[in-house]
């Protein structure tokens, strides 16, 4: 990232934070449908501003900027989660571990149970709301796949079964550094009688209804692109 700036650059960055502040202001006060199309229009007016700002092989410093404001932007749309049925995953019985299919449930909704707990406090403190029906698939597990990775290996050591904690790195090479040593993905593979189980308790933060899974996003020079759950709503396939 350049540091010096030339005038056209200043002038433009000037320029953009007025349309950008205008278009948080409509922002707050539109629909999930007319934010969704608010923060595409946004998307596309950083690509086509982008090459202004890029100068002998990188962009200026008050490119950063503007993507700091295009965020700020984004985070005003959020529809949640997918919406699913979390009250299915309320098994909690360890009365016959024997059962593969026993085994796994019993220790998914062990963890959820946990995460459950802890966004409910969350919540109570941050927003002074309690919900005692709060299910699964109302938390977010952004960011919590090494925690929760690590409590599924805690519990099949206490239940004696053999686990393995994955990491997968961003391009699935830690030698590239996409993210700066970030961005990566912990998962937990469980052998039980000699068969291996995939086990992924924060899978549903890659379909998350908010900016990080908007096709526009892709083509923005620096911008996170989608999550991989958009993708995969595509088609069946």
């Amino acid at each position: 990232m350049a540091i010096f700036a030339t005038k056209k650059q200043i002038d433009a960055f000037k320029d953009l934070s007025v349309t950008l502040s205008e278009y948080s202001c409509k922002l707050k006060d539109a629909s999930l449908v007319e934010q969704f199309n608010l923060v595409e229009e946004i998307h596309q007016l950083i690509k086509e501003s982008a090459p202004i700002f890029y100068k002998d092989r990188s962009f200026c410093v008050y490119y950063k900027k503007l993507l700091d404001l295009v965020v700020e932007c984004e985070s005003v749309y959020s529809a949640g989660n997918y919406p699913y049925d979390g009250d299915i995953f309320s098994f909690y019985d360890r009365s016959d571990l024997k059962n593969v299919d026993n085994l796994l449930d019993y220790i998914a909704t062990k963890i959820r149970k946990n995460l459950i707990e802890d966004y409910r406090i969350y919540i109570r403190k941050q927003y002074k709301v309690d919900n005692p029906y709060l299910t699964i698939d109302k938390v977010d597990v952004t960011n919590m796949c090494k925690r929760v990775s690590r409590e599924v290996q805690e519990e099949c050591e206490k239940l004696g079964v053999k686990c393995k904690r994955i990491r997968i790195e961003p391009g699935f090479s830690k030698d590239v550094s996409l993210y700066g040593g970030c961005g990566y993905h912990y998962f937990n593979v469980i052998t039980f009688r000699g068969r291996e189980y995939l086990m992924d308790l924060t899978y549903s933060q890659f379909f998350c209804n908010n900016s990080t899974n908007m096709l526009s996003r892709l083509g923005v020079p620096i911008l996170v692109p989608c999550n991989p759950g958009i993708y995969m709503l595509m088609d069946e396939k």
